[in-house]
């Protein structure tokens, strides 16, 4: 931090569940506020905090570090049920982001994960469409949940480089 910041006060201005949030001047003068997250005390994993830490990170795996932050504080041997978990909460896409950042692609491919990413939005937005007390409404947001599972399943297609892969196998 002493790169970024030529005061940074230790004593927190608030401090919540998750997070504190801290006084700083940058190195050009600016005055800022610095949220820090407590996800950083993964540092002190003890066997009966697993549960906890496991909870943690499942609940903030939309995070990129996520992975590697559990990885790095001693949650490798736990990864393998925490993707399994997020399969079997419809969070496909970020079970793709932690297969990739921890080297578990082989026992759960890509193409698969997001096949059903994608079948699980189609059926979301055909529940949001039979709402019979707003009909157009429920059709915009049904095209919305459709849209965003698309994007997200093309952003993962470019980042992990999978476009041959997806285009053998297709999406239906």
């Amino acid at each position: 931090m002493e790169g970024l910041f030529s005061d940074f006060d230790k004593v927190p201005l608030a401090t919540a569940s998750i997070a504190q949030v801290h006084r700083a001047v940058l190195k050009n003068g600016q005055e800022v506020v610095v949220k820090v997250q407590h996800l950083v005390t993964f540092g002190i994993v003890r066997k009966d905090d697993v549960s906890l830490y496991r909870k943690l990170v499942v609940g903030s795996a939309w995070r990129k570090q996520i992975p590697k932050l559990a990885v790095s504080r001693g949650l490798d041997d736990e990864m393998s049920d925490m993707i399994e978990e997020l399969i079997s909460r419809g969070q496909q896409v970020d079970a793709v982001h932690f297969t990739h950042e921890v080297g578990l692609v082989d026992k759960f491919p890509t193409i698969p994960l997001l096949k059903a990413f994608l079948k699980e939005a189609k059926k979301a937005a055909a529940a949001i469409t039979e709402d019979p007390n707003n009909k157009g409404r429920s059709a915009y947001l049904a095209t919305r949940k459709e849209q965003s599972a698309l994007k997200a399943v093309i952003k993962c297609i470019e980042e992990y480089k999978l476009e041959a892969q997806f285009l053998r196998e297709g999406i239906e």
